[in-house]
């Protein structure tokens, strides 16, 4: 997306759902997805890319679609030092973008999408922050074992994917209606 090669994504619509934070905010840390052991050898592997990267981007000052594939590579692992870049790459799509972020999201914590698509953006009506009201996880936010939740389970679907499924289809969607002020710490919107 933020590479865009040869414009593809000029007119399409994003959402992020659960994910969407940076690398380096990222806990891949789960049973279902790897142990502690892969997670930090991958974290420090794409720290080490990253310098080789920077020292690449600094050799090569054309815009080879190869470069900027790997400029975007590197926004998304690094947060700090290129952050003005990574919100104007990512405010090019703001009319494009839905971000729906899990409140009790340990994976993909709700400070870490913030921190990856900026302060404006977040505190737009493209973003919201959902807590369902039972028990789950970036791996399985829609629990369907457990019969005694299942209309629970039901609504909260529907709360996230009746509006994507407006958004995808270009009907004028907001998922929080109305001016909020944003907590950017922690994202939580207030009405």
């Amino acid at each position: 997306m933020i590479s865009n090669p040869d414009k593809i994504l000029d007119n399409s619509r994003i959402v992020f759902f659960a994910g969407g934070c940076l690398f380096n905010r990222m806990n891949g840390i789960s049973r279902y997805i790897m142990d502690s052991l892969a997670f930090r050898s991958i974290q420090k592997h794409y720290a080490e890319q990253s310098c080789t990267i920077t020292a690449s981007l600094g050799n090569y000052r054309n815009n080879s679609p190869e470069n900027e594939i790997a400029r975007a590579f590197y926004t998304l692992i690094e947060d700090q030092s290129i952050q003005a870049d990574r919100e104007k790459k990512i405010a090019r799509y703001s009319e494009q973008l839905m971000i729906i972020a899990l409140q009790n999201d340990k994976v993909v914590p709700v400070g870490a999408v913030a921190v990856a698509f900026g302060k404006k953006l977040i505190s737009s009506d493209r973003f919201k922050v959902m807590q369902f009201p039972y028990a789950y996880s970036h791996e399985n936010p829609f629990p369907m074992l457990n019969r005694n939740i299942e209309s629970l389970v039901e609504n909260s679907y529907n709360q996230v994917f009746e509006p994507v499924g407006r958004f995808f289809a270009g009907t004028p969607t907001r998922l929080y209606p109305g001016r909020r002020k944003v907590d950017y710490e922690t994202a939580a919107g207030a009405g």
